[in-house]
């Protein structure tokens, strides 16, 4: 109990004094889904059937239990291996902020259009698509960049102000502590791309 108590305690303690970044972080996520979603209306009708015949495709596939588990479990891993190896990257630098923002404001718009087009095409049903389609993959990957981006930006945030203010960098502290966020994030997205690949696909095969 003691432990679970500190644990609580230091968890609060640093939502407490990250709240900014997290309250900011949060807000660009609703931006960000929500403009994916309406974003989802304004695009061209060839579009719109170019993604419900891709979305199609990846449902047929799934009924057809005729899905490359190997090929989708590379993807899914190397893309948010991609992502968070860029964010981490431009923390350590002076201009990571901006270019970070954007590209967590991105993740948050494809995930805005990717749950608009799969309510707009299978209606009532795509509620509980969309919904089998977020948890608990997505979550968790949200949750990992949301801490990353945060980090992120109290790294390049530190950085700029030392720098400005010719403070000497204890960089060893600073990077040790990063490095274990990047881990975690590391460790995260692997399960989120077992999950992906196979939890994501079999739950929806009970349902379609």
């Amino acid at each position: 109990m003691k432990h679970l108590d500190k644990l609580i305690h230091e968890a609060k303690t640093r939502f407490k004094n990250n709240q900014k970044i997290i309250i900011i972080l949060l807000g660009i996520t609703i931006i960000g889904i929500i403009s994916g979603s309406v974003f989802m209306t304004f695009i061209t009708d060839s579009d719109k059937t170019l993604s419900a015949n891709y979305l199609k495709n990846f449902f047929d596939n799934i009924i057809a239990n005729k899905l490359n588990y190997i090929d989708t479990l590379k993807n899914n891993f190397f893309s948010s291996f991609i992502y968070i190896t860029i964010i981490f990257l431009l923390g350590i630098s002076v201009i990571g902020i901006p270019i970070a923002l954007i590209m967590y404001f991105a993740k948050s718009f494809m995930l805005g259009f990717s749950l608009s087009t799969i309510i707009l095409n299978y209606k009532f049903k795509g509620i509980l698509y969309s919904i089998i389609y977020v948890f608990p993959s997505h979550i968790i990957k949200l949750i990992l960049f949301t801490m990353l981006v945060m980090y992120a930006i109290k790294v390049s945030s530190y950085l700029i102000y030392a720098i400005f203010n010719k403070l000497e960098i204890n960089f060893k502290n600073i990077m040790n502590r990063y490095f274990k966020v990047f881990v975690i994030c590391l460790i995260g997205i692997v399960l989120t791309a077992i999950l992906d690949t196979y939890l994501t696909p079999f739950l929806l095969g009970k349902v379609l």
